[in-house]
């Protein structure tokens, strides 16, 4: 399988929305600070920073969270695919 590709910073405005849904979906789990431990990271322009000016960051994103989110299992669901039918 191959991994997904990265994308560094400067992202654009509307790149930093698409990535906050990201961060806030619920079936995935969202970057998270490495110095103040579970603290999730907020999208800007130069990169992910943590909220508590730790001076922890981050300067790249997979390139799919430029997109909207899709859950996986509500995917998997209407093209009938799931053990539950």
């Amino acid at each position: 399988m191959e991994h997904p590709k990265q994308v560094k910073a400067p992202w654009s405005l509307d790149q930093c929305v698409a990535l906050a849904r990201f961060q806030d979906c619920e079936f995935m789990h969202p970057f998270t600070c490495g110095n103040c431990q579970g603290v999730v990271l907020r999208p800007t322009p130069h990169g992910w920073l943590c909220i508590h000016n730790c001076g922890w960051d981050q300067d790249w994103a997979h390139n799919f969270m430029f997109e909207p989110p899709v859950d996986p299992l509500a995917a998997l669901h209407a093209r009938g695919q799931t053990d539950a039918d």
